[in-house]
């Protein structure tokens, strides 16, 4: 049989099995629309490995140029996209090459450990469910004994 020494430890593995599946975001890509002659959003914060697609809805062809020469999009005519993935963090600004005034800015944040709400959820039943084996194995451990 298990003894209850097992049973928490087997509990706390279980919640840092869920923190550690739990504490990395998935990828995510960003939306930015160049319309007319400004970048939708102007800034934007992401974390590291997520994507950022550039689409021109607007009539005129635009860039997505870096200032630190890390992408150049090349001329995105009216309808096209251009996607890129972010993994260096910082703060990226950049431009249009046909139009320097239209910049925008990509803040990339580390991509670390996310306590989850949901860990915090499983923890919490974790609990419950070892606690309440524990309170039943006493009691049926306390009925069989015989004075």
């Amino acid at each position: 049989m298990f003894s209850s020494k097992r049973i928490v430890g087997c509990t706390g593995l279980l919640f840092l099995l869920v923190m550690l599946l739990s504490s990395f975001s998935q990828a995510t890509t960003h939306n930015i629309s160049i319309v007319d002659f400004a970048f939708q959003p102007q800034s934007d914060t992401i974390n590291a490995g997520d994507s950022i697609r550039w689409t021109n809805n607007g009539a005129f062809p635009h860039t997505s140029t870096s200032d630190l020469a890390l992408w150049n999009s090349g001329t995105l005519s009216s309808g096209q996209s251009y996607s890129l993935r972010l993994t260096l963090v910082g703060t990226h600004p950049y431009y249009c090459a046909f139009h320097p005034s239209m910049t925008g800015t990509i803040v990339v944040r580390p991509n670390g450990p996310v306590f989850s709400h949901w860990a915090l959820i499983v923890f919490v039943l974790l609990l419950l469910i070892t606690g309440v084996w524990l309170l039943i194995r006493r009691r049926s451990v306390i009925g069989v004994r015989t004075n």
